[in-house]
This record gives C-alpha cells, structure tokens and sequence, in this order.
C-alpha cells in the first residue's frame, strides 16, 4: 500500500466519521438515502440498524487499536438504536427492514445487529448487552427453522458469525448454537459452485443461482469468525482460500473495480424450469427441496450459460470487500494484498470532500440517469468508515463538526450536499430530487 495512502488513514476516518455524523439525530440514530441493489428510497431516510453495525465495529477497532475510552464510549452511544430497537415481545430487532420500509427483516439485519451488541458485551462487561444478543439470535433461529435460516448463503454466515462470538464471551451459551453450525455446513456446501479458475462461489440462495460481489464477502466474514474460534475449522479456511479465487478470477476487471454479479440467462426456458421447481418445492420433501433445487442447477449448467452483469459496479460497497480481505489474510494460500490495495486506492481516490464515498462507479442497473449510483448512502459508508478505522496508524480525532457544502457530478447527474440536505438532478430529464437531513 502507497505511504501517502496508509499516512492519510486518519484523515480520512476522521472526514468519514462528519460525513456520518451529519445524517445522525440527537439520538445518535443514523438517518440516510436507501439505494441497495434491490430498492430505493426517493423520500424515506429513516434509521436503520444495518447503519449502526460497521460504525460500532469500526469503533472497537479504534477502542482495541488505542485504549481510548472515548471509542468505547461513543460505540455506547451508537449501541443505544440497537437496544432500543430490540422487541422484547417478538425478542427481534425492528427498524431492521429489508431495503425500504414494508419488506419483511430477515437473520442479516437480526444478526448483524446481535453481533454488534456482543461487541459491546467485550467492551462493557455489561450483562444486558449479553442478553439481548443471546434472546435475539434465538428468536431469529426460531422464526426461521428452513434451509439457511432464510435461504440465503451469506444470511446465515452472518448468523454464525455472531453465534462463534460467544465461544469466548459466553461458552454456555455457545453449546445452545454449536450444534446448528453443522447443519448449516452441510446445507452451505449444496451451494459451492466451480467457476474457470481454482475458485469456488456460493449461489446466494439455497432457491436461485445468484452469485454477488458484495454477497461473497460478506460470506467470508462468518468463515473467518469459525477459523478463529477453532470450529470447523479446515472446511472453514479451506472453502475461505477457494471463494478468495473465486472472487477474484470471477469479478475482479482491475483497478480496484468488481462487477456486479454471475447468474444464469434467464430466457423462456429458464423461466419455465425456475416455475416448474418452485412448483415442486411446496410438496413436503424430507430435505426440504433441496434435491430439487440441485436437479433444476445441474439443468441450468447443462443446458444454459451463465452471464456476467457489469451493473451497479460497487464503490462504498466494496469497502467491505477490502476490509474482510486484510482480516482473512492470515489464512491464505496466496497473496492477494495488491487486488487489496488497488480496491482501497479505488474508494480513497472517490472519496469526496465532505468525506463521503458515492455508491457506483459505473452506471446502475437501470443505466447512467440514475440518482442511486452518484449518492452518497450511509450504509455502505459505515464499511468505509471500518475500513479507514482499521487502517489507520495513527489515533483519529472524531468530532462532529458541520460538513462544509459538496458539489459533485457527471454530465448525466448531478449532485450537491451540505450538513442540512442532499440535492440531486438528472440532467437528461430535468427531475429533481431532495433528501432533508435529521437536523
């Protein structure tokens, strides 16, 4: 990594915690525009706790770098969303919504969280943070008793990510998880796919063929996390190294740039397959379908091909990426610390004034007119900001000064803002669109 890159780390923590900063309330709840791959939100910019987890985790890191107290205490502070967000009667967390507001939560958004407030458990030494983790991972084990909690590969390594936590926090608690994570092994590896090279993928569901940039790191987290803890560990490092080259000889085009994602064309006989075994799948089946679905995958490889698709290519996103990519190093047959580097001189170089990092780098899905790709979304600038924070060498200062006004654009959108308000127009329409900010 350049000198000038790694020397600047404070820095630009520092620029990233305002730029956070100016979208929380007087709560320290953390506001901001919704534009995942799947939804957007024109008006809603309502708190959401997968805002909150890579801040928390980007301040333990600081907490645990330097021994300040003061990241511990401002991690208290972000925690208190979480904790008031927690249903003591339902034990799940709300304001945990897929995407925009209406869609149902599911074990990401309720783990991610549970895994945060079990950071706070090692900080604080405070039993309540213990308890609600613990009563939350089990509701979420009990509301979804299906393949892969939800169907979803990296849904579930975030699962057992925040479970292996407790091998060291809490053991006895441990042993109430510990035989899950056998179950969820052998119903992972139905999802390992070959792909040109020596790398592996997951399929993201247990019920499509998706595999995801974004998706696939976020997979190596819960590998790590069972490495480090001694369970399942071979499997662990092993499926770790293969989906590192998977990802990398898959989605990587250079530059530090990923595309989107892998899945197979879906013309009309495709189509008719997919219908035709989601139809199967309501009979009753011991293996909950699972032998269906692998019969509909082993058509689709021999009868189809499967697509690359370029859009949106991630760039905050891709913080996470970087970020999991320095913590499983250890574990790696191979170097891939140059890939790692020009990913993060990729985020560094868009980072913008006002501290924040724009969402794509390329067009969206729905092309270059697109508001979603040039906004600045808090979700993925929380990884942004655990990145910097685990990079940085030197102890950032995080105050909450007023981010100054930034302008930014291209000749399709255009983009301005200020501690108060985000403002966006698309050149080619003429439409306008305005974000007020949590004052």
């Amino acid at each position: 990594m350049d000198e000038v890159i790694i020397m600047s780390m404070r820095a630009r923590t520092e620029s990233s915690w305002r730029f956070l900063h100016s979208w929380c309330d007087d709560r320290n709840r953390l506001h901001g525009i919704i534009a995942t791959y799947w939804d957007s939100g024109e008006s809603c910019t309502v708190p959401h706790v997968m805002n909150h987890f890579p801040v928390i985790e980007g301040l333990r890191i600081l907490y645990e770098r330097f021994g300040e107290a003061v990241y511990r205490d401002k991690a208290v502070e972000f925690s208190d969303f979480l904790l008031d967000s927690y249903n003591n009667s339902s034990r799940l967390f709300e304001n945990a919504w897929g995407d925009v507001p209406g869609k149902h939560t599911g074990p990401v958004h309720q783990s991610a969280a549970a895994g945060a407030i079990l950071d706070l458990y090692a900080l604080t030494g405070e039993e309540r943070y213990l308890r609600v983790a613990v009563e939350s991972l089990k509701s979420a084990r009990h509301r979804w008793p299906g393949i892969l909690l939800n169907g979803v590969g990296n849904q579930v390594l975030k699962h057992i990510q925040a479970i292996v936590k407790l091998k060291q926090l809490s053991p006895s608690d441990f042993l109430l998880f510990k035989s899950d994570i056998q179950e969820f092994k052998t119903q992972l590896d139905t999802l390992v796919r070959g792909v040109p090279g020596d790398g592996v993928l997951l399929d993201q569901s247990a019920y499509s063929c998706l595999q995801m940039t974004v998706y696939e790191a976020k997979c190596l987290h819960g590998l790590k996390a069972l490495a480090d803890v001694d369970v399942e560990r071979n499997w662990a490092v092993s499926l770790m190294n293969k989906m590192v080259r998977g990802i990398i000889d898959t989605f990587y085009v250079g530059s530090g740039i990923f595309i989107s994602h892998r899945d197979f064309t879906h013309g009309y006989a495709a189509t008719l397959i997919r219908y035709i075994a989601g139809t199967l799948r309501r009979i009753p089946w011991a293996d909950k379908g699972i032998w269906i679905e692998n019969l509909r995958r082993y058509t689709l490889d021999t009868v189809f091909n499967p697509a690359l698709n370029l859009a949106p290519v991630w760039l905050a996103r891709m913080a996470d990426l970087a970020y999991v990519l320095g913590e499983v190093r250890p574990y790696l047959k191979y170097d891939v610390s140059s890939v790692r580097d020009e990913t993060i001189r990729n985020i560094t170089a868009k980072q913008l004034a006002h501290g924040g990092v724009p969402n794509a780098g390329g067009p969206w899905m729905n092309g270059w007119s697109a508001w979603e790709r040039l906004v600045c979304c808090t979700r993925w600038n929380a990884y942004v900001f655990r990145l910097f924070c685990g990079m940085s060498s030197e102890k950032p200062t995080l105050v909450s000064d007023d981010i100054e006004q930034c302008e930014w654009g291209d000749s399709f959108v255009s983009v301005r803002e200020s501690q108060d308000e985000v403002y966006c127009r698309i050149e080619a329409s003429g439409k306008e669109v305005r974000w007020s900010k949590p004052k």
